[in-house]
């Protein structure tokens, strides 16, 4: 732990140089998960050419191994320089909810949901609970949690998230869940339409939010500059009076279908999002078959 503090150190224009590196060895040497990134791509925008492809696929592993660094440096990041480095174009969307009442905060994958995580957590006059999965690496996993919560989060189990939101929806909570992520284990599953596949999402969240009766928003980054992000609010949900749990996750998913399509390069490709499949029982989107 204490090595990987002195590594969070490096000056940035020298962090800036060793992405360059990896970029190199990781991206055009090694290969690093590039039929993965390349199918999912090709599967997502089936009407890009081979050539637009390759001009995404090189921009977002720039943007992956710029992603590690950036992650990195928080871990020693500062109050000072994480605010010089992270900006809320409007904040006034979070500030507006009445203090008696908390919010579900939807993260995405898209570049760097770390950092503006954390960010929410020092700019905000709310206590932030990130829900997480726990990783099966415990040093990987206490160093995660340490950097999540430096600036006052607090972490809670991604199976204890319905919980915590239910018993802190009258407090000034705000519950921050990265909801793009494929279901794992026996959760219940949302199947819907999203970049041209049949996709899976977790149902919970929207089920959560209508019992609890919670708004929900969902946070954007927009990359300035390497490092430097302005980020977004928008609704998903204020009003959630008419609305069913697969209305919001809908809200959601739609949204965050726009912002990849804008930017493709700046969302997470390196995963195997769509290896799930359909089980009994699961939840299908209205519509879809």
């Amino acid at each position: 732990m204490i090595f990987v503090r002195l590594l969070s150190k490096i000056p940035w224009g020298i962090m800036l140089a060793i992405s360059n590196l990896l970029y190199f060895v990781g991206y055009r040497i090694l290969g690093y998960r590039k039929s993965v990134v390349q199918t999912n791509l090709k599967n997502s925008f089936p009407e890009k050419s081979e050539a637009e492809i390759k001009v995404i696929t090189k921009a977002f592993y720039r943007s992956f191994f710029d992603f590690v660094m950036e992650t990195l440096n928080l871990v020693g990041i500062t109050r000072k320089e994480l605010r010089r480095k992270i900006i809320f174009i409007n904040p006034e969307v979070l500030e507006e909810i009445p203090d008696d009442q908390g919010a579900i905060v939807l993260g995405t994958h898209l570049f760097n949901w770390e950092m503006y995580g954390v960010a929410t957590s020092e700019y905000f006059d709310r206590k932030v609970i990130f829900s997480y999965q726990q990783l099966s690496s415990r040093f990987s996993d206490n160093l995660m949690l340490k950097t999540r919560s430096k600036f006052g989060a607090e972490g809670v189990l991604r199976h204890e998230t319905a919980k915590a939101v239910i018993g802190g929806r009258k407090g000034k909570n705000a519950f921050y869940v990265l909801a793009d992520q494929a279901p794992v284990g026996k959760a219940m599953r949302y199947w819907s339409p999203f970049l041209n596949q049949d996709t899976s999402f977790y149902h919970g969240i929207g089920k959560v939010a209508k019992m609890a009766q919670t708004p929900v928003l969902i946070v954007l980054p927009r990359k300035v500059k390497r490092g430097y992000y302005e980020i977004e609010f928008k609704w998903v949900a204020k009003d959630l009076d008419g609305l069913e749990g697969e209305d919001i996750l809908d809200r959601y998913i739609a949204i965050l279908q726009d912002e990849i399509r804008e930017r493709p390069s700046e969302w997470l490709w390196t995963h195997k999002r769509w290896k799930n499949r359909r089980n009994e029982g699961d939840i299908i989107a209205k519509g879809h078959m």
